[in-house]
């Protein structure tokens, strides 16, 4: 082994050179890199969780590169930019309202038969009309679903035009 200081050869089990006196110790301590320190043995790595391991590779991947654009960049225009709003008519043809009374209006009833059977007889009655009610309810939703779709398709029109309807509606 060499001295790394003086370069002269000394013993392996030296602590000290004996031709410059520095401590072999404190030269090895330095010689380790920070980086090296901190990296984990490639044994240990493997007996981890895999998340764990997923984890620690992403920390020490290279940054991301940021998109060209800026928010400042896109433009603010109301003309350009797509109207986002939930299509209603759409997710009803999907789930009709009449479907939902009826399921609904069975659930009820089944709870107040369940109750019944535990002897609480008026609870039960309460269960079982409420979704009786939903039930005989339920071919009326359509129609009313369908009047407050076209009042708010009137609603959705500027006041110009609805004032242009009613005076058409009125000379006729």
């Amino acid at each position: 082994m060499f001295c790394r200081s003086c370069g002269e050869n000394i013993p392996v089990d030296s602590v000290f050179c004996p031709n410059c006196g520095k401590n072999l110790l404190e030269v090895a301590e330095r010689r380790v890199p920070p980086e090296a320190e901190t990296e984990t043995d490639p044994i240990l790595e493997e007996e981890e969780p895999t998340i764990f391991r997923f984890r620690r590779r992403r920390t020490h991947e290279a940054p991301i590169d940021e998109p060209d654009e800026t928010p400042a960049d896109l433009s603010a225009d109301d003309d350009e930019a797509p109207q986002r709003s939930f299509d209603w008519h759409q997710f009803s043809a999907r789930v009709s309202l009449t479907r939902l009374f009826w399921v609904v209006g069975l659930i009820f009833s089944a709870v107040g038969f369940v109750v019944g059977l535990a002897g609480n007889i008026r609870s039960a009655l309460a269960w079982i009309l409420f979704g009786l009610v939903l039930v005989v309810a339920a071919p009326k939703a359509p129609e009313a679903s369908q009047q407050n779709a076209n009042a708010a398709d009137d609603a959705a029109e500027s006041p110009t035009e609805h004032a242009e309807t009613l005076n058409e509606e009125m000379r006729d």
